[in-house]
């Protein structure tokens, strides 16, 4: 899935833009029949996408961090700061 986004994110650049304009906002996939790759019905789906859209900005910004694939979203109200089709990006808290 990386190698496919990779190279969606590299060869166009308005999605380039439009990924890199989230800055580090939290990606996710807001699909709830689908608790692999969105976060389900109740937030506790792996986001598999959403979090390897972040590892792509990452590289796209020089980062070497890569977001770890067990982690599973928390099921919270989700602050939507855009959106992109099925995605909601959530502003980091410190």
């Amino acid at each position: 899935m990386k190698k496919a986004l990779r190279a969606k994110f590299t060869q166009h650049q308005d999605l380039k833009k439009v990924l890199l304009e989230t800055g580090d906002a939290e990606i996710i996939e807001n699909a709830p029949g689908d608790y692999q790759w969105g976060c389900g019905r109740t937030g506790t789906g792996l986001n598999l996408l959403g979090k390897a859209l972040m590892d792509i900005r990452g590289e796209l910004n020089g980062d070497d961090v890569e977001i770890p694939v067990e982690k599973k979203i928390k099921a919270n109200p989700i602050t939507s700061v855009g959106t992109l089709d099925s995605f909601v990006f959530k502003k980091k808290t410190s």
